[in-house]
């Protein structure tokens, strides 16, 4: 490097220095640097960027001029701003960052110098690594995406599905209540009302499977491009709207804030807040956190797709008396591959007609989801029973398949939670130790030891399994018909039970 400052500054260290302090100078006042500083520059780049210095060194001065001419940076704020080359690059490449985001951190770094998004995004274009999100991203992913959301929710409800999104938001670090957000704009009596405002939202979360982006600035990729229209022409036709969602309620708004969502009409206002409170709750969690709540939220998105359209797969109104021993022997005969939800609406079906047919029986947990907390809901089993004056309880829990031992064992660990609840509500009308609990396990199949009796605060747990052949066994002298629709095929008919169980029940009833 002394040679060449020899070369063409002197020979005096006084020289180099009056030589570079007058290149620099003539660059700021002309626009154009020399083809001596050029030189110079690229040759230092190549030397002090690693791996990206081949990049840095091709691309800086085009950057450079991208600064001042379109992006109106005086020069030697642009200098100023090209320092951070490596860390921008970095960000982007290895990182995943958004433009808006990486601004985020430069802002951070240096405040006075203003760091913004568009100047980030021309950078990176320059240098050909501007982060985008392509049709076929879009497409996958909301594919994928469609087919998560029965395994995440089961045959829960609605409202059962927005509490587990609310769980895992809590437990991610989103520090408001999410599932009050969901329904501002997710309305099943008005599928259609906030219809932009939840596009606009599945959109943005959707950019956090691929890039750390700052969600709440919307026009980096591009909202009104086709990959974007794929998204929003994906939906029900039920829920759709004419136009851009951005377009029509975010027209050039670079970042929004609670004044956009304050100014919105009336009718439009709790969508707006509601998009608003979400996003920004998102981008106060860090990257991991965020990617993995955005990608529960598009697949409640999805949910929510379904009762906006018709059932598809429907089933028959009733199941013809003739039918229902074959088809409850089919049931217990092997594993469903229903996610334990056909299973679990048997037990409901054959364990009520056990139970409820005597008196002094009460049931709980009947018709519950696949995923419903036993804790929440204060039962001991899938669903249980309880009878008062003998001071008993006998409580299910379907299993599709094959029962583990580590299935059992995780269980039995977690058994004096669930059970303290309950174990207090008797307390206050007997003592707990003249109560019996018998859990009983229906699978197809047992591969684990039933342990000795526990005690739990002074109740005595009793462990058990069954067959399925067993339960069906214990219901043959009784009439099942009306049981087997109630507890068995209306469930299976609402929209909150995915397709591939209903077509399963067919298959299994035909």
């Amino acid at each position: 490097m002394v040679q060449y400052f020899n070369r063409v500054a002197g020979t005096t260290i006084e020289d180099h220095a009056i030589w570079l302090e007058g290149q620099v100078n003539d660059w700021d006042e002309s626009g154009v640097a020399s083809a001596q500083l050029k030189e110079l520059i690229r040759a230092l780049l190549t030397v002090g960027n690693r791996d990206y210095s081949q990049s840095i060194s091709e691309n800086y001065f085009e950057a450079h001029a991208e600064l001042l001419e379109n992006q109106l940076v005086p020069s030697e704020l642009a200098r100023s701003f090209l320092s951070h080359l490596l860390l921008i690059t970095r960000l982007a490449d290895e990182e995943k960052m958004s433009c808006a985001q990486i601004s985020k951190i430069l802002d951070a770094m240096n405040p006075s110098a203003g760091f913004g998004r568009r100047s980030v995004e021309a950078i990176l274009k320059k240098m050909r690594m501007a982060p985008s999100i392509t049709i076929e991203n879009i497409s996958n992913l909301f594919e994928a995406d469609k087919s998560l959301s029965p395994e995440l929710f089961g045959d829960a409800k609605l409202s059962e599905s927005a509490v587990t999104v609310t769980n895992i938001a809590h437990s991610l670090g989103f520090k408001a209540e999410l599932g009050k957000y969901l329904f501002s704009l997710l309305i099943e009596e008005e599928v259609d009302k906030f219809t932009p405002y939840v596009q606009i939202l599945h959109y943005q979360c959707s950019i956090l499977e691929y890039y750390d982006h700052h969600v709440k600035d919307f026009y980096e990729f591009s909202p009104r491009g086709q990959a974007a229209t794929r998204l929003f022409t994906s939906y029900p036709v039920s829920m759709l709207k004419a136009g851009n969602p951005f377009l029509n309620n975010a027209k050039s708004v670079g970042q929004i804030n609670f004044p956009w969502a304050a100014a919105k009409k009336n009718n439009e206002f709790p969508g707006a807040a509601a998009l608003f409170s979400i996003l920004d709750g998102l981008d106060e969690m860090g990257y991991a956190a965020r990617q993995e709540l955005a990608l529960w939220i598009r697949c409640f998105i999805h949910r929510f797709m379904v009762s906006a359209e018709p059932l598809d797969t429907p089933l028959p109104n009733t199941i013809n008396h003739d039918l229902c021993t074959p088809l409850i022997n089919n049931i217990g005969r092997e594993n469903t591959s229903t996610r334990g939800i056909i299973e679990q609406r048997l037990v409901d079906a054959l364990a009520s007609l056990i139970h409820l047919e005597s008196d002094g029986w009460v049931g709980r947990g009947l018709g519950d989801s696949v995923n419903a907390s036993n804790l929440s809901k204060k039962k001991l089993g899938d669903c249980d029973f309880q009878h008062i004056e003998n001071r008993v309880t006998i409580a299910y829990e379907a299993h599709g398949g094959l029962l583990t031992q580590t299935y059992l064992n995780e269980h039995l660990r977690t058994l004096p939670k669930l059970a303290q609840p309950r174990i207090d509500e008797w307390k206050t009308y007997s003592n707990a130790s003249d109560w019996h609990v018998q859990v009983i396990f229906v699978a197809h199949n047992v591969n684990a030891d039933a342990p000795d009796d526990i005690y739990i605060d002074g109740v005595r747990f009793s462990i058990s399994f069954i067959s399925y052949s067993d339960l069906i066994a214990q219901t043959e002298s009784m009439t099942r018909d009306e049981a087997l629709n109630q507890f068995l095929l209306v469930p299976l008919s609402r929209n909150n039970t995915p397709s591939f169980v209903r077509q399963a029940f067919l298959n299994l009833l035909g």
